[in-house]
């Protein structure tokens, strides 16, 4: 299972796995692996803190810290 996490607040499921392009190309940028308990995993925007991007509050609250930008949950990789 693929969902992107917007800022809004809203999620879109996704065909998955996603290559690394459409990774980055979601997220903005250079990507960074968040591990969570069991096989899931949230891919965000490794500069997110530098470029200022808002707080996803979904994310934060899957992953128990604060994440920023457009962020993918997901469990599957290319």
């Amino acid at each position: 299972m693929t969902e992107i996490l917007h800022l809004d607040g809203s999620r879109e499921t996704v065909e998955g796995p996603l290559s690394l392009h459409d990774l980055q190309k979601v997220v903005g940028g250079l990507i960074e692996l968040v591990y969570l308990p069991g096989k899931q995993f949230i891919v965000v925007n490794e500069e997110g803190l530098l470029l200022g991007l808002p707080t996803n509050m979904t994310a934060s609250n899957i992953a128990g810290r604060h994440l920023v930008g457009t962020a993918i949950l997901t469990d599957e990789l290319e």
